[in-house]
Parts: structure tokens; C-alpha cells; sequence
């Protein structure tokens, strides 16, 4: 059925087709922690910083006034949202094609050329999001340059968000990473139980899966009691063949990050995960994760002329998260397609996970 052009590029049609895009770099991490979404308005908002607490309750004698306990562990922590808006001109002959109402083969064509079109556009904002959480677990900040590119580090960085890990929580984690990985006698399963014991102390979140840099595994493969455990259980053997980190093994899950990586604007691919770290984190939660969404206004009518500024503001609709529309110019005649996204991955309890450095 033929379509006016209007249906074709209004932003309702045109989300559609951008949300439903798959992320062109890899992602390691899991999809929960693209689809814990929450909504906040415009680009700035606010979570609550959960420290939680190990105490325990008092008692006092049973017919005795309750004993008012101070609240505390919870902080209304304000943000700004990381927020990406760019455009794209489309060839003339697609809207010519557009055009052909009488012809629905010829439209048909154009259509998908606008679908393939926007589904490439689409992958940059998702890109974005997947680098944004990799960054946040593998450095505990996201950072860009002057001109809004994402950095790999913070070298260079003119933005940076930084989520607050604590100290102890980073590289040695205060000791408790005692010995380099690589030194074959290390005990990397004594390592990793007193840091999931710190863990429960901490936060009281289990750490239950590690994403690991591209050493890691090579280093886990040659250690002595991962060697011994091997002799014996085919199934770990089995794995370590394959260069992969058995599921279970320490009593974690484990998930190469090495191949988490973005090309930067230079066209040179950068590795998020640095080769000899290994992060620890919960199960993604609500409790601790969530990933904020903004608002941004976006154009329902392509071509209305409205009475006056009230009537203008009924064709435009609020688009949460990413968003995307196109509009008619006329020198040159052409489709001009923009998109963008609002958004901000938030690590709601900083000390929920680890960010360790293995070979120190």
C-alpha cells in the first residue's frame, strides 16, 4: 500500500526503525544493561546512591518504646545526561522515489533505502550507549573531548563522568590482590574469595560474574592450581583448550571483555577493557544499575503550518531515549535525517563492583 511521505518520515515511523537496530561493536556485558531503563525529563535528573548497611537491628525490652534509628546510606545524587544529536543527508533520488504514490514499487524502494539508511545511522547512538557502560565497569568513567568524542581514557578528556569507585575497590583493592596473575603460583582463587567476602561487607551484593582483559585468561591457564584442577576435570580442561575461562571456575562466571573496542574519530579501533584487568560485579539490578533516559522534543508534522506558537507546540512530541526524524529541504531538495540520543548509565552503589589490575 502506498504511503504519503509524511507516514514515511514522521518520528513515530522513524524510532521505530532506530530502536530497533542491534550495537555494531561487541558487548560483552549482557543486554540488562542496556534494558534497565529508567525516565527523567529533558537531559538532567537524579538517582539515589545506596551505601546499604551491615548493622543489625537492637534489642530492647519486649512492651518498651521502639528506639528510633538514624537513616542513613541514602544519597539524592543530581546528573547531567550525556546527550548526541547528528544528521544526515540522504541522496535526491530517494525522494524522488518517495514521491512515486502512484508507483508502490518504486516508493517500496525508497522506503527500505531510508530503513537501510537509518539503520546504519541507528548503530552509532547504540555504539555509544554499549562503549558508555564498558567504560563506566572497566574505568569507573566515561570521557570525551572537546568536540564530544569518546575517549578511551582520560587523556585528552575535557567532559568525564566519574562514578565514585571507591579506592578500595580499584586496581589491589587495598591488598587483597596480593600477587600479579602472572606469576604462575599466585593464588587467584584465595584472591577472588576475599574480595567477594569484602564484597558482602561492603554492600552486601554478591560479585557473581568477572569480564576480563584480553591476558587474563592466558595467565589463568598457566597457573598451578588451575593447571591441577584441569588434570582432573575434563570439563575445565575442555574449556582452557578453547582459551576460555570455564563458567564456575572460583565460583564466578566469567566474560572475555577483550573484545570490547570503538573506533574513535581517527578511525583507530580503541580497547575499553585494558588487557590486564578483570572487573567484579552483581548480577545487574535495579538496586544498584539502572540506565537514565531523557527527553528531547521532536517534530510530528513535517510540513503543518500552525495558527501561532500554542498550535506549533501540539506537532511536536517529548521522544524518550533515542530518537529520530527527518525533514524535507528545499536547497537542495533533498531529506535531511537527525537523530540523537539522551541518556546516562548509572552506577547507583559505586562500591558494587571491582575494577581490579591483575599484573601491577
Amino acid at each position: 500500500m502506498a504511503k504519503t511521505i509524511q507516514q514515511i518520515l514522521a518520528a513515530p515511523n522513524m524510532i521505530g526503525v532506530i530502536q530497533a537496530v542491534k550495537t555494531g561493536v561487541p558487548n560483552p556485558y549482557g543486554e540488562a544493561f542496556l534494558s534497565l531503563t529508567a525516565g527523567t525529563n529533558a537531559d538532567y535528573g537524579h538517582y539515589h546512591k545506596v551505601e546499604g548497611t551491615r548493622q543489625t537491628a537492637r534489642l530492647v525490652q519486649y512492651g518498651s518504646p521502639s528506639v528510633r534509628r538514624a537513616q542513613k546510606g541514602v544519597t539524592r545524587v543530581p546528573v547531567k545526561l550525556l546527550h548526541s544529536f547528528e544528521h544526515e543527508m540522504h541522496d535526491p533520488v530517494v525522494l524522488q522515489n518517495l514521491l512515486q504514490v502512484g508507483n508502490p514499487g518504486v516508493q517500496a524502494m525508497g522506503e527500505a533505502e531510508i530503513d537501510r539508511q537509518s539503520a546504519l545511522f541507528a548503530t552509532l547512538f547504540k555504539n555509544l550507549r554499549v562503549t558508555s557502560v564498558a567504560s563506566m565497569l572497566c574505568q569507573g568513567a566515561v570521557h570525551f573531548d572537546g568536540d564530544g568524542n569518546l575517549l578511551p581514557s582520560s587523556a585528552g578528556a575535557v567532559v568525564s563522568i566519574d562514578y565514585g569507585v571507591p579506592g578500595d575497590h580499584l586496581d589491589q583493592c587495598g591488598g587483597l590482590v596480593a600477587t600479579k596473575w602472572s606469576t604462575t603460583s599466585a593464588n587467584i582463587g584465595q584472591q577472588l574469595e576475599n574480595i567477594r567476602n569484602q564484597a558482602l561487607k561492603d554492600t552486601g551484593y554478591e560479585l557473581t560474574t568477572a569480564y576480563y582483559g584480553s591476558s587474563v585468561a592466558g595467565w589463568i591457564m598457566a597457573n598451578d592450581y588451575v593447571q591441577a584442577l584441569a588434570a582432573g576435570n575434563s570439563a575445565i580442561a575442555g574449556a582452557l583448550l578453547q582459551h576460555t575461562i570455564p563458567d564456575g571456575l572460583f565460583g564466578l562466571k566469567w566474560r572475555p571483555a577483550g573484545s570490547s573496542f570503538f573506533v574513535d574519530a581517527d578511525g583507530t579501533a580503541q580497547t575499553v577493557c585494558p588487557s590486564d584487568a578483570v572487573v567484579l560485579a552483581p548480577e545487574p539490578t535495579r538496586d544498584w544499575y539502572e540506565m537514565l533516559e531523557g527527553t528531547y522534543p521532536v517534530p510530528t508534522d513535517i510540513g503543518s503550518v500552525a495558527s501561532g506558537p500554542v498550535a506549533a507546540a501540539g506537532n511536536v512530541r517529548l521522544a524518550r531515549g533515542m530518537f529520530s526524524y527527518a525533514t524535507v529541504l528545499n536547497d537542495p531538495v533533498t531529506i535531511k535525517h537527525n537523530a540523537g540520543d539522551t541518556f546516562l548509565p548509572v552506577l547507583k552503589v559505586p562500591s558494587a563492583i571491582f575494577i581490579l589490575d591483575v599484573e601491577f
